[in-house]
């Protein structure tokens, strides 16, 4: 099913990983961070993505600076999922 609609659910948690609900932005962490370990895709490959990097990367690092201390630190696990992925 998330190979299926791999597209319409990295959208989704893409656009709102900066959410003003804590919860949603820990939870889209989780999210992107099982999509970075366990997806046989390599995202660097996809022509499609690779023009997000930029902005992915810089939200992602807006969510390390998060005031709740679970959004950091599944922030930084999903940042460093990222880099692997790359």
């Amino acid at each position: 099913i998330v190979e299926k609609y791999f597209n319409e659910i990295f959208k989704e948690l893409f656009d709102e990983i900066l959410s003003s609900r804590w919860r949603v932005r820990e939870s889209i962490q989780l999210g992107l961070l099982e999509i970075f370990r366990l997806s046989n895709r390599k995202l660097i490959d996809d022509p499609q993505y690779i023009g997000l990097f930029q902005e992915l990367f810089r939200r992602l690092f807006a969510v390390c600076d998060d005031t709740k201390e679970s959004v950091r630190k599944a922030a930084l696990s999903t940042i460093n999922a990222f880099k692997q992925n790359c």
